[in-house]
């Protein structure tokens, strides 16, 4: 907004915390990290595009073998309210509460639209809109023959079928779905929105979304600047990780970590000093700093998912070969801490 002289389309990222101002719940946390991607200065439809290609290979670099990008516009939820025959000073309110349709079903949506006023033939009427189902092409269809007199909407369904048709033969054509009841919740979007959803594993819901918001920029003193840009919801993509025990696997492979026990209270300094020796070289490794019994040591090793086991008793002292158990194969064998680092390494 500040910087009017900077040469247009302007595309920037970043990394960085950000906050929400509500109670925390789960997948929705009140400080997170996110990644937002943005172009500033084009309302070509390429730029959607450009966003919805790099968001198929982000998630697909990540790993995540099936997602879905659900795609809507803005402008035809606004159409689609007209078209129903609601009061247009409830606009904004039904969008609101169309915005809850995947989490309270339409039961919740038809129950908190009646208690906004709206009578239910309207409501029907909305429905048989925003629960469309059938392919992309079927829906476009449908739309184009239920509100053909709209000229607005059609405006609207040209432009969706035209980001599809320029994404024609990209790997993210197959992951896009024309979703009429997406809304996301920011209202300063004007235009295109979408958000994606890593199916099967953890229930997170959409791990990113984002949209096109021409008149955000202006809004801060800058001149008509179009926008768009997307997000990555860093905790969410952990969250649904960290629910996903093959992902985990795939992503992070195995733990190399090593804990060192001492057998007994006698060897406890030989297993501090094996510990320093591993750390030295490289190697991450932890010794028990509480003097537990041998046993209680090797349930903390497990439960904390170490990757291997040692332990330093008498003869391990005076032989310098000490007993490693792989805590993931369960197998034992016997090295020299030299052979530790190459193993751990």
């Amino acid at each position: 907004a500040s910087n009017n002289n900077l040469k247009r389309p302007i595309k920037t990222y970043n990394v960085g915390k950000a906050f929400r101002y509500e109670n925390p719940q789960a997948g929705r946390y009140r400080e997170f990290f996110q990644m937002d991607a943005d172009i500033f200065g084009s309302t070509n439809n390429s730029t959607e595009c450009e966003l919805l290609c790099m968001i198929d290979e982000v998630l697909t670099r990540v790993g995540f073998a099936d997602f879905v990008i659900e795609l809507n516009d803005r402008g035809l939820l606004v159409e689609l309210v007209t078209y129903a025959g609601i009061d247009e000073a409830k606009t904004t309110e039904v969008i609101r509460v169309i915005d809850k349709y995947a989490k309270i079903k339409k039961e919740g949506v038809y129950a908190e639209l009646e208690k906004l006023g709206v009578e239910n033939d309207k409501i029907d009427r909305l429905f048989e809109l925003i629960s469309v189902e059938g392919s992309n092409e079927e829906k476009f269809a449908f739309f184009e023959e239920k509100m053909c007199e709209n000229e607005n909407a059609m405006k609207v369904i040209k432009n969706l079928k035209e980001i599809l048709a320029k994404v024609s033969g990209e790997s993210v054509e197959s992951k896009i779905v024309f979703k009429p009841s997406l809304v996301r919740g920011q209202d300063y979007y004007t235009g295109t929105i979408f958000e994606y959803i890593v199916v099967g594993g953890a229930n997170v819901g959409a791990v990113g979304g984002g949209g096109r918001y021409d008149t955000y920029v202006e809004s801060f003193g800058g001149i008509p600047t179009p926008a768009i840009g997307c997000s990555f919801g860093i905790e969410r993509i952990i969250d649904w990780i960290s629910g996903n025990e093959e992902m985990k696997a795939k992503l992070l492979g195995k733990n190399k970590s090593v804990f060192v026990a001492n057998f007994d209270a006698s060897t406890f300094d030989e297993a501090a000093k094996l510990v320093s020796y591993l750390r030295k070289n490289g190697v991450s490794s932890c010794y028990d700093l509480n003097n537990r019994k041998y046993n209680k040591q090797f349930n903390y090793a497990c439960d904390c998912e170490f990757g291997y086991f040692v332990t330093v008793g008498e003869d391990e002292v005076k032989t310098g070969v000490y007993s490693v158990k792989d805590l993931y194969t369960k197998t034992e064998q016997k090295l020299t801490k030299e052979e530790i680092i190459n193993l751990a390494k």
